[in-house]
């Protein structure tokens, strides 16, 4: 009896070891994504429809997106990248350069910052790399980075075309950048790939809580606190999150 009794523990401890979590780490790629109220981008060609009425499509997109971290079931954040600049006509930067090494465990959420902080957004901070031409913001207004730039044109009331701008930054030095923390559900077992899809919502930009008005901030906001303010408010509400297994 005591035999059968040891070989049945040892078949139990053999079965746990083997279904168990390889101490190797994991391996995460994160993809940025880019949707209209569930449909996916198209630049130039499709009008969509903001809250406020206006139809209009996206001809540019670029975005800052800085200090990456997933954050496990302990509260330790996992670094994934420090800055990361994404232009959506430039397929290399619709992902992180490269997957990242984790350690194996379960992740609750993953956090980052749209934009620079205050720490980060410094004037000639990034001069040899392609952002800093596309993104800088002029030292009169109080300089470092833009943390976005959407641009294309919309059709006012009276049918009239015009072009917009939709530009956000610090605005005279006053920082609006969105520190955003998404929960997820990522269990890191074995020695696997694993894909996180960041999707920004683009309407969700000028909607939730306030309806933006393309008519009343088309262009020029880049010293507007107040369409400024706006964008930040709704801008909270733009990103959503999902893991897949690969």
């Amino acid at each position: 009896m005591n035999q059968i009794k040891h070989i049945t523990i040892f078949l139990t401890v053999v079965l746990l070891t083997l279904n168990s979590c390889t101490k190797e780490p994991a391996k995460v790629n994160v993809n940025f994504t880019h949707q209209i109220d569930g449909e996916n981008l198209e630049l130039y060609t499709i009008d969509y429809e903001n809250e406020f009425g206006h139809s209009y499509n996206i001809q540019l997109l670029r975005y800052i997106v800085s200090k990456i971290e997933l954050i496990d079931d302990k509260g330790v954040s996992h670094e994934l990248d420090d800055f990361h600049y994404v232009d959506i006509e430039t397929s290399s930067t619709l992902s992180l350069a490269k997957s990242m090494k984790i350690p194996v465990g379960d992740y609750q959420s993953i956090q980052f910052t749209f934009g620079l902080d205050e720490e980060m957004n410094i004037s000639n901070s990034h001069l040899a790399e392609p952002v800093h031409g596309a993104m800088a913001w002029p030292d009169q207004m109080g300089g470092g980075y833009h943390y976005m730039r959407m641009e294309g044109a919309y059709t006012a009331l009276d049918e009239t075309q015009h072009f917009y701008l939709t530009h956000t930054g610090a605005t005279a030095g006053v920082a609006r950048h969105i520190n955003y923390s998404l929960p997820i559900d990522l269990n890191t077992c074995e020695e696997q790939e694993y894909q996180i899809n960041l999707s920004m919502n683009l309407n969700a930009w000028y909607s939730n809580p306030n309806t933006y008005n393309f008519e009343v901030f088309d262009d020029g906001i880049m010293g507007n606190p107040e369409a400024q303010q706006l964008l930040h408010e709704n801008g909270v509400n733009v990103f959503s999150v999902e893991v897949n297994y690969l």
